[in-house]
């Protein structure tokens, strides 16, 4: 295919790629298995002839096109959803209640779908290694993915994935050099009191209270509202304590996540929440016990792939704009593990739909379809220069 055909492929076959992302829409499944996801994406790769592995750790699938190919690159996607309701309104909704693509991985796999098919049609002079990952959002599901021979076998090459951000001017693709996104931890604190009567708090030790005040403390670590791009954030995203109205429960837990933008500020988050609960434990005489759980590796471009990526993408005959990022980003993501083994760059694809200023995760989020053309025209460009 030639280069200049590449914005009109993608138009011809938007059609399509929008058909596969409500389709997948409509079925998120959570965690490292996707039985429906799995099936639904097989199923179509294999209407293109490719013959997809897979293992039996995951449902993660990958497929080769041109193995005999001059220079090799791995694109890489996401396909697992959040354990988030999805409210009514979309007419291609999620059936599976509970669950929900809140973070646009349908997006992802809708466009390495379509970039399946129009390679597979046209194949590019390059060897092109597509990895459909689960579990990405938990459970390092990049890591038996890693294991497909697909990929083992690949020793040079370079990766490039994209992520979806519902913030920024749709059909934009968006780069930083270096640290692209930090270093995230997981966080649990289990306060223990001693229960008792609603009516005589004075005759126990509630848990309660010093819960609380370990989240507003824990808040305060990072003033998000001062700035659009932190360095360093903690967050409590869960806070469980007590099933009665009048029972003053014996324990409390919370959990949320911390992040940084380097070992330093990662430090840093770590220390402070240290700091809390010690002082905690003191203050209100309970019982805290920290547990940190070492969450994923900070996402780091290659500065080389970066400019590869943006050179391919500037003989495009329609331009894409392309904007650098002025700092790292909070989100953390486990192809960290694909960079760690080969240089690369992931690009944050802007999806934002006007009128909504719901950020992944959220379930209000919405995410503007359109900016899929860009998603393609950013594989096809890398394969095809």
């Amino acid at each position: 295919m030639e280069f200049n055909d590449i914005n009109r492929v993608v138009s011809d076959s938007f059609f399509y790629t929008q058909s596969l992302r409500r389709s997948l829409h409509e079925i998120p499944e959570v965690g490292l298995f996707l039985p429906k996801t799995q099936k639904f994406v097989c199923a179509e790769l294999e209407k293109f002839g490719l013959e997809v592995e897979s293992n039996d750790e995951s449902s993660g699938l990958s497929l080769v096109i041109n193995p005999e190919g001059h220079e090799t690159l791995v694109f890489r996607c996401d396909m697992d959803a959040l354990p988030v309701l999805e409210p009514e309104g979309l007419s291609y909704r999620s059936k599976h209640d509970g669950n929900m693509h809140a973070c646009g991985h349908d997006l992802h796999t809708a466009i390495l779908i379509t970039t399946a098919k129009i390679l597979s049609e046209n194949k590019p002079n390059k060897k092109i290694v597509l990895a459909f990952q689960s579990g990405e959002e938990f459970d390092r599901g990049a890591i038996p993915l890693l294991k497909h021979k697909n990929l083992t076998e690949v020793t040079s090459a370079q990766s490039f994935a994209l992520h979806t951000h519902a913030n920024l001017p749709s059909g934009t693709l968006n780069w930083k050099n270096d640290s692209f996104m930090g270093f995230g931890d997981w966080f649990e604190i289990h306060v223990t009191g001693l229960g008792g009567h609603g009516a005589s708090p004075h005759k126990a030790n509630t848990p309660i209270t010093p819960a609380a005040n370990i989240a507003l403390a824990i808040n305060s670590i990072t003033d998000l509202l001062a700035n659009p791009w932190p360095t360093q954030v903690a967050t409590v995203t869960e806070i469980l304590s007590g099933n009665s109205v009048n029972v003053i429960p014996p324990d409390a837990r919370l959990r949320g996540t911390i992040r940084g933008k380097d070992f330093k500020s990662i430090d840093y988050v770590r220390n402070k929440l240290a700091e809390i609960t010690a002082s905690t434990q003191e203050r209100y005489q309970v019982k805290v016990d920290l547990t940190i759980k070492e969450g994923y590796p900070a996402v780091i471009n290659s500065a080389r792939s970066n400019e590869f990526a943006i050179d391919c993408l500037a003989k495009l005959p329609e331009k894409i704009t392309i904007n650098e990022l002025p700092e790292t980003s909070m989100v953390i993501e486990d192809y960290s593990y694909f960079l760690q083994k080969w240089p690369g760059a992931m690009f944050y694809l802007g999806c934002q739909l006007e009128g909504s200023e719901f950020f992944n995760h959220s379930e209000k989020v919405k995410f503007n379809e359109d900016a899929m053309k860009s998603g393609v025209k950013f594989f096809l460009a890398l394969a095809y220069s």
